[in-house]
């Protein structure tokens, strides 16, 4: 979950973040000399460092050889909200599809691709991904005698991963883990990769009213469609013990309300994006 905004009863308080990007996943240290293709997408899911999650920067670092000219990728990021497989959930929503683009044989380094803020965008909307999500590449035109993969690297020097990855073969996403197909052996299926994101900015779902209706108070924020939100209530801030009063899901509305009892004294009401 994400926290959005906080107010208390006769007064809008707004809790602001600095606007400064940061690194969040870093794994291009410490190289382990091996690389993974494969004829279906495949990716890694990371776990994030720090608090900004808004992308404004993406790089991975890919291997191919023997090419003739056709060759493609495409980049996905998903959230790892699908079924349950080997105790772990699967990727799910889609995120973002950079769609397939060229890409040109590379020395025996590799190459690294890079995306900027204004092309990682999903419905003309910035990217905001959680804290652990996946991200994968499926690469195209890759024929006999021709191969293209990712370059793994272990141990990640900002965020973490996991010692598996992600591949969707023709029965859906498995968890793979082990001997690498490419050529030795290792338990580290980190892919070369960095992600700069920025603050999610508050003002994009911001509360824009508190009413008080007798004896009810009434909270109104701006809305995203399909959003569910969740509303909690502490009566102190330090510390403070938020309890669950209600959810909300967004509609085809530019704004969602929620009314709900007031109380004795001062409450803090707090909304946030589930």
């Amino acid at each position: 979950m994400k926290t959005l905004l906080i107010a208390s009863l006769g007064a809008l308080g707004i809790f602001s973040q600095t606007a400064q990007a940061e690194i969040v996943y870093n794994n291009t240290s410490n190289r382990l000399g091996l690389s993974y293709g494969s004829p279906f997408e495949f990716g890694d899911q990371v776990i994030l460092s720090g608090t900004s999650r808004m992308v404004s920067g993406f790089t991975f670092e890919y291997f191919g050889t023997n090419f003739s000219g056709n060759e493609t990728a495409k980049v996905r990021f998903y959230k790892n909200d699908g079924p349950v497989s080997q105790n772990q959930a699967t990727p799910g929503t889609l995120i973002w599809d950079s769609e397939s683009f060229p890409i040109v044989a590379t020395p025996e380094a590799g190459f690294t691709l890079t995306w900027d803020k204004a092309s990682i965008t999903f419905n003309s909307r910035p990217v905001v991904v959680p804290d652990t999500f996946t991200w994968t590449v499926e690469f195209g035109g890759i024929t006999t005698g021709e191969f293209a993969g990712a370059n793994l690297y272990s141990p990640p020097t900002v965020g973490n991963g996991f010692t598996s990855f992600w591949e969707k073969g023709p029965g859906g996403w498995e968890l793979r883990r082990g001997t690498n197909p490419g050529g030795g052996v290792t338990n580290n299926f980190d892919f070369g990769a960095v992600l700069h994101a920025d603050p999610v900015p508050l003002d994009s779902y911001r509360i824009t009213q508190v009413n008080k209706l007798g004896s009810q108070i009434q909270l109104i924020w701006q809305s995203e469609l399909g959003q569910e939100y969740v509303i909690q209530v502490s009566e102190t801030l330090n510390p403070p013990f938020w309890k669950n009063i209600g959810t909300n899901v967004g509609t085809t509305a530019p704004a969602l309300n929620f009314t709900t009892p007031r109380t004795n004294g001062i409450s803090f009401y707090q909304i946030k994006k589930n």
